[in-house]
């Protein structure tokens, strides 16, 4: 599992770097800018999953 997290961070940072060596004018930005959102929103979404068990089990609540 932290294999694959890492992998998806990792490829999320390469997707930025392109974008940003290309600028906002790249015609290619509005299409990678929509990859890149759901790719985070997707990282997020596992982390809070994977977290929010942990989290109860400590007492605490997300």
């Amino acid at each position: 599992m932290v294999e694959s997290r890492l992998a998806e961070e990792n490829e999320a940072k390469q997707l930025l770097m392109r974008m940003d060596k290309a600028g906002a004018d790249d015609p290619q930005f509005p299409a990678n800018l929509t990859v890149l959102r759901a790719a985070v929103t997707a990282h997020a979404r596992a982390e809070e999953h994977r977290a929010a068990p942990n989290a109860r089990l400590r007492g605490r609540r997300l």
